[in-house]
C-alpha cells in the first residue's frame, strides 16, 4: 500500500535484511552478540513521528526480529516519558532488554534489572554524574545489590519498581503480597 505504515514496514524489512547480511558476515569473523539500537519516537500521539525511517523502533521491531535473526538484540534509546512502556515492549522472549542510551536516572536501572531482567543500562552522559551525589549514591547501592540481582534475575522471585513522573500510585503483586 501507499500508507505511511506500509512505507515504514517496507523500509524496515529492507534495512533489516541488509543488517542480517552484515551480521552474518561479521559473525564469520567474530562470534559475538550483535545488536542494533533505535532512536524512539518523540510524539506519543503519532508512533511514526520523529523516528528515522527503517530503524528497529517499537513499530518495526517484529520485522527486524523476522528479517534479521542474526541480530541478538534490538535495543531502544530512551529519552522520553514512556520509559516503562517502551522497556516492557522491548522485553520479549526473543529480545532481552538492553538499553545502550537513555537519560541519567539511576532509579530506572533498579527497575529494569530487577523487573525486566535487563542486560544493560547505559545512561548518556554518565561521566557527568560524578558530581551528582544522588546518582553516585544510587549506583553505589546498585553495585552492592548486584550479586543479589544476578542471583534472582529471571526467577520470578524479585520485583522492581520505578515511579514515572506522571504516576501517583503503582501496584504490583509479589507472591501473596499486594504492593
Amino acid at each position: 500500500g501507499d500508507t505511511p505504515d506500509a512505507k515504514e514496514f517496507f523500509m524496515a524489512w529492507q534495512y533489516a535484511s541488509y543488517v542480517q547480511t552484515a551480521a552474518q558476515k561479521g559473525r564469520q569473523n567474530h562470534d559475538i552478540p550483535m545488536y542494533v539500537n533505535s532512536w524512539q519516537k518523540k510524539n506519543d500521539n503519532n508512533p511514526l513521528a520523529y523516528i528515522p525511517a527503517a530503524d528497529p523502533s517499537i513499530v518495526s521491531l517484529t520485522f527486524y526480529k523476522a528479517a534479521a535473526p542474526s541480530i541478538d538484540i534490538c535495543a531502544p534509546d530512551l529519552y522520553y516519558t514512556s520509559f516503562r512502556e517502551f522497556c516492557q515492549r522491548y522485553t520479549r522472549p526473543d529480545n532481552p532488554l538492553f538499553i545502550p542510551e537513555c537519560t541519567r536516572d539511576a532509579g530506572k536501572a533498579f527497575y529494569i534489572f530487577s523487573e525486566l531482567n535487563a542486560l544493560c543500562f547505559a545512561p548518556f552522559g554518565i561521566e557527568d554524574g560524578a558530581n551528582d551525589l544522588e546518582f553516585t549514591a544510587a549506583y553505589g547501592v546498585l553495585k552492592n545489590l548486584l550479586p543479589t540481582i544476578l542471583k534472582y534475575q529471571g526467577t520470578g522471585k524479585m520485583r522492581g519498581w520505578w515511579r514515572q513522573h506522571d504516576e501517583e500510585r503503582f501496584h504490583f503483586t509479589m507472591g501473596n503480597y499486594q504492593l
